[in-house]
């Protein structure tokens, strides 16, 4: 391993490292809603789908995704030496893990609106609801269904209308639209990760700049850096190529053998990006769960 990819494997270690030591003593701090804040009102009008229940989560998906990026970099480590081990494919699949679910937590608690964070919080219910039951049609399907621990079978969840007819209630309690189905279905509407990914690129403080150095605009860039982890994580052909170093290994006609390697540097860059996104959800919900003075 030459010396400029080992100084970019041992930058993203330590940029790992410097984040997960800042993390875990605001952690105990950081998941306190103390009565009067910003989050506790939340929580109160979406009982049982607590916002800083959902946020939490977000936040600690996010964290075990970096702690298994630092975990996989390392082959050896002790006081003296560390052997480091760079993937072509697996670290952007932790990294994407980690960015979808630091955005989702930002997505959820930036705006200043209560309805809209309600909103919001309502909505990621809804898609997280849909989901499920059609998991569990699968499951049915594939009759995998596990049996209780006394043998019986699962009690039939509850239905799919009652479910959504729920947060329509809530919705409307929170001061959602009224006697509209078509506008209660869209404000009730997850807008996906792409929507997501960009809005919190917003929220991100401070300029970035990509790989080779130049400023770029956070929202897009944020959106992108995630497409292109996901065409590494599906083993897109045209995404491998793209972002991975290429090797020629031989020649025979029309047909050329690759060595594909990942880019430590291009792996610093989205480390850090990735690492600034879960340092804005951390803050935000610090800043949500703030007392009244």
């Amino acid at each position: 391993m030459d010396d400029d990819v080992t100084a970019h494997l041992r930058a993203t270690v330590q940029t790992l490292d410097n984040f997960l030591f800042q993390y875990e003593p605001l952690r105990e701090m950081h998941w306190r809603v103390p009565p009067g804040s910003s989050l506790a009102g939340d929580d109160a009008r979406t009982d049982p789908y607590q916002v800083s229940h959902s946020a939490q989560h977000a936040i600690q998906a996010a964290v075990d995704h970096l702690h298994c990026l630092r975990s996989s970099l390392t082959q050896y480590e002790d006081t003296e030496r560390m052997t480091l081990l760079l993937y072509s494919y697996g670290s952007s699949t932790l990294l994407r893990g980690a960015l979808e679910n630091s955005a989702r937590a930002v997505w959820l608690l930036a705006p200043t609106s209560r309805y809209e964070r309600i909103r919001r919080r309502l909505a990621l219910q809804n898609d997280d609801n849909r989901n499920h039951h059609n998991l569990r049609q699968l499951a049915a399907d594939a009759n995998t269904l596990r049996p209780t621990a006394t043998g019986a079978a699962l009690p039939e969840p509850r239905s799919e209308q009652d479910l959504y007819q729920d947060l329509v209630d809530r919705l409307l309690a929170a001061g959602g639209p009224h006697n509209d189905p078509r506008e209660l279905k869209k404000a009730l509407r997850f807008p996906g990760y792409a929507e997501v990914v960009r809005e919190a690129g917003r929220h991100l403080p401070g300029r970035i700049r990509n790989s080779a150095g130049a400023s770029v605009d956070t929202s897009s860039y944020l959106e992108w850096v995630r497409r292109a982890c996901s065409a590494l994580a599906h083993g897109d052909l045209k995404g491998s190529l793209a972002q991975l170093n290429r090797e020629v290994q031989a020649i025979d006609g029309d047909l050329t053998s690759l060595r594909l390697t990942g880019s430590p540097g291009e792996l610093h860059t989205r480390t850090e990006l990735t690492w600034r996104a879960v340092s804005t959800a951390t803050a935000l919900y610090a800043q949500r769960s703030q007392p009244p003075h």
